[in-house]
């Protein structure tokens, strides 16, 4: 049985407690009252955890690199993410939950950040092909009962009213349609 890539486990050669605490993580999760405390703590222990790690100057400058990348990420995210699909938030929270210290960390967050951008894209592509064919869909509905008296610019203008009173979700009656 084939398990999503983000889900298999990988052995971790790095012991936990010298890894750094993932504060894009821990910023997205908590609560923003305490926001301003984590990006405090953050950089004065990022700053204390990359002077006592033997990292070359490269390695340094990916993870911080990587670091203030997912933390902006992750201030963009934060504000609408009630308006995101449960599979977008999934796919954030697999990037976010990268431990991108070291080079098999960093590509995994690549994969993570592709895949994102996949979602995104496909969740996009779906949306502006439902609404075409609903568009679609209206018209044939129109032309059907024999409504052809509406010119191109006003078949236009009424599919478009359709297509924006429909977004919401709610159900319409004819009446409603009508006036």
């Amino acid at each position: 049985m084939g398990k999503c890539p983000h889900q298999c486990q990988t052995s971790c050669s790095t012991i936990i407690e010298h890894l750094p605490i993932n504060y894009p993580l821990a910023r997205f999760v908590l609560d923003s009252a305490r926001d301003d405390k984590i990006c405090q703590n953050s950089e004065t222990k990022y700053d204390d955890y990359l002077m006592r790690t033997n990292l070359d100057e490269e390695s340094k400058s990916h993870f911080i690199s990587t670091q203030t990348l997912l933390q902006d990420m992750q201030e963009f995210v934060k504000p609408i993410v009630n308006r995101l699909s449960r599979l977008i938030i999934d796919n954030f929270l697999s990037l976010l939950n990268c431990q991108y210290l070291g080079h098999e960390g960093r590509v995994q967050c690549v994969k993570a950040a592709y895949s994102l951008g996949e979602r995104i894209l496909r969740e996009y592509l779906v949306k502006q092909h439902t609404l075409h064919q609903s568009a679609t869909d209206l018209w044939q509905a129109i032309k059907s009962r024999g409504c052809r008296f509406l010119g191109p610019a006003m078949q236009e203008e009424v599919l478009k009213l359709i297509i924006l009173a429909l977004q919401d979700g709610s159900a319409m009656t004819r009446k409603v349609l009508i006036l």
